[in-house]
């Protein structure tokens, strides 16, 4: 046989093109993020708190003068802060019980209030001869300045007897606390 060269031939049509391929698989996950900044420091500051509590019960006697009952002194962490003050316990006033005094069955209560130094906070409270509980709480927002600060209960009688003065009582136990509140 024989065999036919062609050369420089013609060149061929040109194929369809392909389908499209399949979808490639997720990429990796990319790295975590920096880590954010420190936050800053806390204030680090401690509210100042004192209490006192009575030993022993006070006697009180006079109508005319205070006579200190519980005293705390608080030293302020910060200049302008408030201060919580809470009082409470037992106490009883008295009766005149001298069936030869002009003022026998009389009652004479007992008269606690609170000072700020020598400036009367809050409400007085009063307590009768059959005694009963007390409470008092108040927020004294007095700028302070972050100097020390002086609260003392005081009481006295509500009025005096014919004969002999009125014996109250204010009870062991009773307390006396601030909290200043930042």
């Amino acid at each position: 046989g024989t065999i036919n060269t062609v050369e420089n031939g013609q060149k061929g049509e040109k194929g369809q093109k392909g389908q499209i391929g399949a979808d490639g698989g997720s990429g990796a996950d990319g790295s975590d993020g920096s880590k954010g900044q420190k936050g800053e420091a806390g204030a680090g500051q401690t509210p100042a708190i004192v209490a006192t509590q009575r030993t022993g019960d006070a006697s009180i006697t006079s109508h005319t003068s205070l006579s200190d009952v519980m005293s705390v002194t608080i030293n302020p962490t910060v200049s302008g802060s408030k201060l919580l003050i809470t009082a409470g316990g037992g106490g009883k006033g008295a009766i005149d019980g001298n069936d030869e005094s002009n003022t026998h069955n009389l009652e004479s209560t007992l008269q606690l209030q609170v000072y700020r130094g020598s400036t009367a906070i809050g409400q007085q409270a009063n307590i009768g001869a059959g005694g009963e509980g007390f409470y008092i709480a108040i927020v004294d927002t007095n700028n302070h300045g972050g100097n020390n600060v002086t609260y003392t209960v005081k009481a006295k009688m509500s009025q005096g007897y014919h004969l002999e003065p009125p014996s109250g009582r204010v009870r062991k136990a009773s307390s006396l606390m601030i909290q200043e509140i930042i």
